[in-house]
């Protein structure tokens, strides 16, 4: 939805992209670049399953939005949580399809470049279903990604060669305060130099150092 928002006391709807014109996918994220909008889509919530996706919008007329292409993956699973942009790619973070890269060089035509699922093995071996690490947030600084791998702490993916994505590191607060029967689940970040901050799920929030991305305190 498209709002008019001159009077931020009272909000005008203008304009409405129904998901009839994104392949059928629930939008789950935005990010905005110049007058394109990129939009993370496929539901995660419930077990309904939709496939992760990202649909790029000409917002250069707010009110009259046009959707220039609609990528989406070729399997139902958990949608995707978020998108990130950086030159002309976006990193789609597609929860159990891991972290999936895409030339977004011409909006018209998304092309996928590479896919890389981190090791769901870290903190828990074998983990129980409710404990298996989904992609949600992203931060990249320079050519390193770092992943907020929900239940599976926070990775450290070297994408210099977008072709062959990288696990280098990972990191998890080894003794949260997490209430009983609840995650720890690394859900979204933000940089500030070699200062992370990170949203975790039921625990608040961490604030680390990644000047050292083998060994994050």
């Amino acid at each position: 939805r498209v709002y008019d928002v001159q009077d931020f006391s009272q909000p005008v709807l203008v304009k409405t992209i129904p998901i009839a014109q994104l392949n059928g996918l629930e939008v789950m994220n935005a990010s905005q670049r110049g007058n394109l909008l990129y939009l993370a889509l496929g539901n995660f919530f419930g077990n309904n399953g939709q496939k992760p996706g990202l649909a790029i919008l000409d917002v250069n007329d707010p009110a009259n939005p046009v959707v220039k292409d609609v990528w989406e993956w070729d399997m139902v699973d958990r949608g995707s949580a978020s998108v990130t942009l950086s030159g002309d790619y976006a990193y789609l973070a597609a929860m159990s399809q891991g972290l999936i890269i895409l030339n977004v060089f011409n909006p018209d035509s998304i092309q996928f470049v590479s896919q890389i699922i981190p090791d769901p093995d870290f903190p828990v071996p074998n983990p129980p279903a409710a404990q298996v690490p989904n992609a949600r947030g992203l931060a990249l600084k320079g050519d390193v990604a770092f992943l907020c791998y929900d239940a599976g702490g926070l990775r450290v993916i070297n994408v210099a060669d977008k072709s062959h994505p990288v696990e280098t590191g990972r990191y998890i607060n080894p003794t949260p305060f997490v209430p009983a029967g609840k995650q720890q689940a690394f859900n979204n970040i933000l940089l500030d130099g070699d200062t992370a901050f990170v949203a975790v799920d039921y625990c608040g929030m961490e604030v680390l150092d990644i000047s050292d991305t083998a060994n994050i305190q």
